[in-house]
């Protein structure tokens, strides 16, 4: 499990040194009603016991403050450290399912034709349609065949990428071996692709960032929020969303206004869904300005 930083001297010097006054001014107080107070002794100890009842909370509210780990100066490092994790966990993934036995049933991918397609893309010179084939199949030598996948997702001029097909056809296995590819093929300090379950976001309630750091600090961090939101604000996330359909029927349309605007003009972003379910996104009437903007 990847841990946060540890906590700098000066860091523990001015945590201990807030509990240490806030305890020594409680002393002082109780000693002060105790020495000098009414002479009706249930009355100071009402007192003495308040006092030590709201310290006792102040002292409480600070331990949880300082229990929270400073953000990281190298969040490059981090990334590093989180690629390392995800790409031993996945590889250990793809061993389970047999995906690297040479006798596996072969993958095959191929672009669509199903009308889907991103409006085109306007130049000064007019309108252009930019097409990338990532046509594949896992059917050779796996890393030879993650590799070339993952080359091909990084010819795409945005990097992203609409991953649609049929009920059981391999839409999570593709996105697993796009996610190892990019992984092996990450240089140090690069962005970090994060397969994650899109059915457990409800669109409705938390925006796609959140949703992102939270998923990520539970497994990878102890629950702590601080290095993954640091990563996303540096651009070191690339997320790979594993069922867009997934997401109950009245939500998904928010999932993609979610999704547009989180990931804004430049941030890459990987999607997988069932073909019909993603064709009737499309076709279901979504007002031009919540088109996606994204590749598929």
């Amino acid at each position: 499990m990847l841990r946060g930083p540890s906590r700098r001297s000066r860091h523990r010097l001015v945590r201990d040194s807030v509990i240490a006054g806030a305890g020594l001014t409680f002393v002082g107080l109780a000693t002060t009603l105790l020495v000098s107070g009414d002479s009706n002794d249930d009355n100071q100890l009402a007192t003495v016991a308040s006092l030590f009842v709201g310290i006792a909370s102040l002292l409480v509210a600070l331990m949880d403050f300082f229990r929270q780990e400073p953000t990281p100066a190298d969040p490059a490092a981090y990334a590093d450290d989180l690629a390392l994790t995800l790409r031993a966990q996945w590889l250990e993934e793809a061993e389970s399912r047999r995906l690297r036995d040479p006798r596996v049933l072969p993958l095959v991918w191929t672009t669509t034709s199903r009308p889907v397609a991103d409006e085109p893309h306007t130049s000064a010179s007019g309108p252009r349609v930019l097409r990338v084939r990532l046509d594949g199949r896992l059917d050779g030598r796996f890393d030879a065949v993650i590799g070339q996948l993952a080359e091909r997702y990084e010819q795409l001029p945005q990097r992203r990428l609409v991953v649609i097909g049929e009920p059981g056809a391999g839409k999570t296995v593709l996105a697993m071996l796009l996610t190892l590819g990019l992984l092996g093929a990450r240089q140090p300090g690069g962005r970090v692709p994060v397969l994650l379950p899109v059915s457990t976001w409800d669109p409705v309630r938390e925006p796609l960032d959140d949703w992102i750091v939270r998923t990520l600090a539970v497994p990878y961090y102890s629950g702590r929020q601080e290095i993954p939101r640091a990563l996303l604000a540096h651009g070191l996330l690339l997320p790979v969303l594993d069922g867009l359909d997934e997401i109950p029927e009245s939500a998904r349309r928010g999932a993609i206004r979610g999704i547009n605007h989180a990931i804004g003009g430049e941030r890459p972003v990987v999607v997988t869904c069932r073909a019909v379910e993603y064709e009737e996104l499309i076709r279901g009437g979504l007002r031009r300005c919540d088109r996606h903007p994204w590749w598929r």
